[in-house]
């Protein structure tokens, strides 16, 4: 629960010695899955890793099927294959079975999150907090979901504290490096990122975050190093063909950045083809075709990863790559129709927390 990769990779040797052992300990298997979930989730593993956690998440419930962190393992190598809805009720199933077991609680919100209802995502977290309020990285996961609802104050107070409770999660600050950036207070969001990236300076998903902060902070010759090694670290499924592709394009690279956004094309539609139900790969194709001109698919796209769950209105709204299309009157009314349905999930929320 440390959430860091020496820790993930001594977890997974710790249970494989467990299971030489007791080759029928169920425990140590769905802690076998769970890790090698976390390979994928935050370390920059293929997504392979996730066909080994479910093999392995699936043996822990076929010797015990009433255990709940077996089907906790499950659920999130679904969740990170995209398959939301096989996930959610795996996360369901755990929370049954184990209703104090925090880390489905969250997990359910995790989903609600990724599909773009983070205000029915809240009262989850919540009460994983208030059943563990020591989990550093549930605290930041409010504060996400704060964010997402355009509840700027309430994401800062969440992110704080759970840097007060964890120094070394980096997602914390890189909340708070996207709060200094909406909030135009653009070096402190830079010196956030270079904190994390002192801390991790060599691992894929410290340096995907802090090179898009640049990237959306318009600094390209602060991005550039930071994308370009994480791409080294993680083709074909790096996050950073779309960022690289419109910076060597403003650079009159061309063909490198064609390059890039076809590769990235192609990506995405794996994905999807496999089942990924999610919003995050459709908008990535968006923004591909968007940097090559196609406005059409570009929109197509869009509109997609809204009716999937997609709600970063605020991010969108600055990202560079949706300079040209901010003219488009049909791009227009979509971003105030998400503007509008933030507003009201937003007031949601508040009703919940009432209640």
């Amino acid at each position: 629960y440390r959430y860091r990769r020496d820790a993930n990779e001594n977890a997974i040797d710790l249970f494989k010695r467990a299971l030489e052992l007791d080759p029928n300990y169920a425990l140590a298997y769905a802690g076998l899955g769970d890790a090698y979930g976390q390979r994928v989730q935050r370390f920059g593993f293929l997504s392979v890793w996730l066909d080994s956690a479910v093999v392995v998440g699936k043996k822990s419930i076929e010797l015990d099927p009433d255990l709940a962190e077996g089907h906790k393992a499950l659920g999130l190598a679904y969740n990170m294959m995209g398959r939301f809805s096989v996930g959610l009720d795996y996360f369901k199933k755990a929370a049954s079975l184990n209703p104090n077991y925090f880390p489905a609680i969250a997990n359910i919100g995790s989903i609600l999150q990724s599909t773009g209802k983070p205000d029915e995502a809240l009262p989850w977290v919540k009460k994983a907090i208030a059943i563990n309020p020591s989990a550093a990285v549930n605290l930041n996961m409010i504060s996400e979901l704060y964010q997402s609802l355009d509840d700027l104050p309430r994401s800062r107070e969440y992110a704080d504290r759970a840097i007060v409770l964890q120094p070394d999660l980096p997602t914390a600050y890189f909340v708070l490096a996207a709060l200094d950036a909406l909030e135009g207070k653009t070096e402190e969001s830079k010196k956030r990122c270079q904190q994390v990236l002192s801390m991790f300076p060599n691992e894929s998903a410290p340096l995907a975050v802090g090179g898009l902060m640049y990237f959306w902070l318009r600094d390209f010759k602060g991005a550039t190093p930071l994308l370009e090694k994480e791409l080294s670290l993680t083709a074909p499924e790096s996050d950073s063909y779309n960022p690289l592709a419109y910076i060597y394009l403003r650079g009159g690279r061309k063909q490198e950045a064609d390059k890039f956004l076809n590769q990235n094309i192609a990506q995405q539609h794996k994905y999807i083809d496999k089942g990924d139900e999610g919003p995050g790969s459709r908008f990535s194709i968006a923004t591909s075709y968007a940097l090559q001109g196609n406005d059409e698919e570009a929109l197509r796209w869009f509109q997609e990863a809204v009716d999937r769950g997609f709600i970063d209105w605020r991010i969108i709204n600055g990202h560079p790559a949706y300079d040209r299309l901010r003219t488009n009157a049909r791009f227009k009314q979509l971003m105030d129709d998400l503007k509008s349905k933030i507003d009201r999930m937003r007031k949601h929320a508040e009703e919940l927390d009432r209640q």
